[in-house]
């Protein structure tokens, strides 16, 4: 609002895990994390900077889900463990997973970063559940044994997930990893009365 209208930019390029760009030289504009702005880090969560111009940033606050909380409590309840993965600075991330109960937080991750994260947890023998709902989270997404997105995330996650939610609520997340259990213990009960019959009716 306080920058007025006005047209839009063209050009826009993309670049993963830094933000977006658009000219060259001294026109180049950026807008995305301190690092890729040359801003130093301190708490804003997204700059803009054109050409040498010193770096200008923007403090944003996301509104957490209202069930969040009460999904990881249920993960956890459920033996799971809980981290989160993020793109953001330390002290956004901290603060979120202090609200929500998580203990293990990564803060400043790339798509990189969090793709290889899932791979050394993969290669420890975790099954791994990832949710996520931005572009930074496809790649991850795609990696991870079982992915979910939200209805809101943007196209590129819901592609890459297994599971799209409808809505905003995410304590659907925990009636699907409920009925997954569930499902599969009656698969085992069933090959089990199946090798039962046969051990039974064969020699008979």
């Amino acid at each position: 609002v306080a920058a007025g209208t006005g047209p839009a930019a063209s050009d826009v390029r993309e670049v993963g895990g830094s933000g977006l760009e658009c000219g060259s030289g001294d026109n180049l504009e950026r807008l995305g994390s301190a690092a890729w702005c040359g801003a130093e880090a301190d708490g804003h969560q997204l700059w803009y900077r054109r050409g040498a111009e010193d770096p200008i940033g923007f403090q944003l606050q996301d509104a957490l889900r209202p069930d969040a909380a009460a999904l990881v409590r249920g993960l956890q309840q459920r033996n799971m463990r809980v981290e989160i993965l993020s793109g953001d600075n330390a002290p956004i991330v901290r603060a979120i997973a202090a609200q929500v109960g998580v203990t293990d937080w990564y803060a400043g991750f790339t798509p990189q970063q969090k793709a290889a994260r899932l791979q050394s947890l993969s290669a420890q023998g975790y099954r791994i559940l990832m949710v996520g709902d931005g572009i930074n989270d496809a790649a991850a997404m795609a990696l991870a044994h079982v992915s979910i997105a939200p209805g809101t995330a943007t196209d590129i996650s819901q592609r890459a997930s297994d599971m799209v939610l409808r809505g905003n609520d995410l304590m659907p997340i925990l009636e699907a990893y409920d009925v997954a259990r569930k499902a599969r213990r009656l698969v085992l009960q069933n090959f089990a009365l199946a090798a039962l019959y046969n051990l039974t009716a064969i020699p008979m």
